[in-house]
């Protein structure tokens, strides 16, 4: 499975978890900021692309950080 592929499974399933127009989300949209995701989306995204591509995703895998320091 090539880049383009896996982007475009990626943007099905954000524009269904997100109701968002698929052809607005691109490769460089930001899932808070232009997505408008919160951490409840987070959650429902995580399982469906564990679920999706048959991976395990563990937290320690994500960069989160403190938004307000």
């Amino acid at each position: 499975m090539d880049r383009n592929q896996i982007f475009g499974r990626l943007r099905a399933m954000l524009a269904d978890s997100l109701a968002a127009p698929e052809q607005t989300i691109t490769m460089q949209s930001r899932l808070i900021d232009d997505l408008g995701a919160d951490s409840l989306d987070f959650v429902d995204l995580v399982f469906a692309i564990e679920s999706e591509f048959n991976v395990k995703i563990r937290e320690a895998d994500f960069n989160f950080w403190d938004a307000s320091t």
